[in-house]
């Protein structure tokens, strides 16, 4: 019987040990945090004017991961950069034969109307005291709605006739890179105000987003 504990507490002796072990590792030292932030998003390469919308952004301090003298974050967050709606009149001349003869000049109004969503998730590199930049993928939706009215004037610039063409309306999805830069400063405690800038990708075209709000630590 003696010989039997002895075995079974020489057996059990690597198990209390990994036991002692793991309660002696300290918890990894991270942080999580929330971000609300309002936007404003220049459309201009895509045809379109600025618009306001909105971000929500989790994330992650990892405080024992250093990148030289920065502290990594991970983060993903979910935007809604909000809709724009932009009209550009023309003028084109008459095509003899084809439009009346009393048709001097035809207005055209193409009004564009885009609307861009999605989520994002990438890194962060805080310099611990006040700058950070960041990166990573953006998988969007871009929602676009195209049109036109052509009006006839005559000589006078009186209307003749209007036409409206029929809309178009697309909507492309697809992933494009983000890069920014930003500050932060303390508020109050676990509260601090964020400002930053950002260059999104999408449709293969570059957009401003100015972004301006609140972090939540916890």
């Amino acid at each position: 019987m003696k010989k039997t504990i002895g075995i079974a507490l020489l057996a059990l002796t690597p198990l209390a040990q990994a036991i002692e072990y793991r309660e002696e590792l300290a918890p990894p030292n991270v942080a999580f945090f929330v971000e609300l932030l309002g936007t404003r998003t220049d459309y201009n390469n895509l045809g379109g004017d600025d618009a306001g919308g909105f971000r929500l952004r989790l994330g992650l301090d990892l405080k024992d991961v250093k990148v030289g003298g920065w502290m990594l974050r991970a983060e993903g967050a979910l935007n809604q950069f909000g809709q724009t709606r932009k009209t550009i009149t023309s003028s084109i001349d008459p095509i003899p034969g084809i439009d009346p003869p009393n048709v001097d000049q035809i207005i055209v109004d193409v009004t564009n109307q885009l609307r861009l969503s999605g989520i994002e998730g990438g890194l962060r590199l805080y310099d611990n005291r006040f700058f950070y930049v960041r990166g990573g993928a953006f998988v969007y939706s871009l929602k676009s709605r195209r049109e036109e009215t052509r009006t006839d004037v005559d000589i006078n610039g009186d209307p003749i006739s209007t036409n409206e063409q029929t809309p178009q309306e697309e909507t492309i999805s697809g992933i494009g890179p983000y890069l920014g830069a930003g500050v932060e400063f303390q508020l109050v405690e676990s509260v601090k105000g964020v400002a930053e800038f950002n260059v999104y990708q999408a449709d293969g075209e570059m957009l401003n987003n100015l972004s301006l709000g609140f972090r939540f630590s916890f």
